[in-house]
């Protein structure tokens, strides 16, 4: 069993990967980086938390048992993200309106956004919880 991260950048990229395994997925919108810095500071301030539990379930026997992936996806730069018809906030799979956001990919009520994500417990309930 498995803890698979993966990496997109863009709408087409993540509806790409997202026919290529049929892992529960988590998937993290958050901002897009220039020179290995993000424009959103939530973003910035809720990295560290999902870190530390992405790394501790890594290690974990949840990992062992469970076959998870995590879908990293970049939503653009602010201007883009911004405009109203940004598909990432009108596709109803998704309908994320801020982020970052951690959402399971098929269960629209299971998700964390903005501050939530500071709190590492919070994320580790959403990652270890299947129901």
């Amino acid at each position: 069993m498995v803890l698979q991260r993966v990496t997109v950048e863009g709408y087409e990229s993540l509806l790409s990967e997202l026919g290529k395994c049929s892992y529960r997925t988590l998937i993290l919108f958050t901002a897009s980086k220039n020179s290995g810095k993000s424009w959103c500071p939530d973003c910035v301030e809720a990295e560290p938390a999902i870190e530390n539990v992405l790394k501790d379930v890594q290690s974990s026997s949840y990992a062992e048992d469970n076959n998870l992936r995590v879908i990293e996806c970049f939503v653009g730069q602010r201007e883009y993200w911004k405009d109203k018809q940004n598909p990432f906030r009108t596709d109803p799979k998704f309908s994320v309106s801020c982020i970052p956001t951690l959402m399971e990919y098929g269960a629209k009520s299971k998700r964390l956004s903005e501050a939530q994500l500071r709190k590492e417990d919070l994320i580790r309930e959403l990652i270890e919880c299947e129901d």
